[in-house]
């Protein structure tokens, strides 16, 4: 018995399912969409900010492999050239567009007693992240980091040290301080995405530091 053209195509429809066959149906073809969290930020080209500079190259960009870009040393084992490493990453909606962005902090081996810290703010555009903001902290008690991550759709930075706000000097004299190791306080300040740019969104806040030390804390 001959059968149709019609009950042949279904035919060979149902065959190549069940071997596993793609459908041809443009919604079944279409590809799982990607977002932030599928770049590796391990291994990953960054740009270099205004306190960080790679020597001994002219570009203006530093990749990380495995999460990390080991320190140079010269002739006698001194640092000549400054180590990053990746601290952590983190994720929210921090723009108002209901897709979330990357935070991301590097921490910064000076070869000395110094712990400075890079945040890179990165959301994704269509096919690939793209850069929002980038910036540097300070060391420790002087404006070093305690903490950076989305909260209720802001972007929310601590830096250690009282009124220690990105954009001044992270450096001023601070005499509540005991010392690089041990800020007394800590300023808090939350950050709106404007479109173009984080702008402060309320006036920052100091408060106690609780813990007496520098660390940065990763929640």
């Amino acid at each position: 018995m001959l059968l149709s053209p019609s009950k042949v195509f279904a035919c060979l429809t149902v065959v190549s399912i069940a071997l596993g066959a793609t459908p041809t149906s443009s919604a079944l073809q279409s590809a799982p969409k990607k977002s932030i969290r599928s770049v590796d930020f391990r291994n990953f080209s960054y740009p270099e900010t205004e306190g960080l500079h790679i020597p001994h190259t002219r570009k203006r960009s530093f990749k990380l492999k495995d999460g990390k870009l080991p320190e140079t040393r010269d002739k006698q084992g001194f640092v000549d050239g400054m180590g990053v490493y990746l601290s952590r990453v983190s994720y929210g909606d921090i723009t108002g567009d209901h897709q979330e962005e990357a935070i991301v902090v590097l921490s910064i081996h000076t070869g000395g007693s110094a712990m400075p810290n890079c945040v890179y703010v990165y959301a994704w555009d269509q096919r690939r992240p793209k850069l929002l903001w980038a910036f540097d902290t300070g060391d420790r008690a002087d404006g070093g980091l305690r903490r950076v991550r989305a909260e209720n759709g802001y972007l929310l930075v601590e830096l250690y040290g009282n009124r220690r706000i990105l954009g001044k000097d992270l450096y001023a004299e601070d005499k509540t301080n005991r010392g690089a190791c041990c800020p007394t306080f800590f300023t808090r300040a939350r950050y709106k995405w404007t479109g173009n740019a984080f702008r402060l969104a309320s006036k920052p806040k100091v408060l106690p530091n609780p813990t007496q030390n520098a660390s940065l804390i990763k929640d």
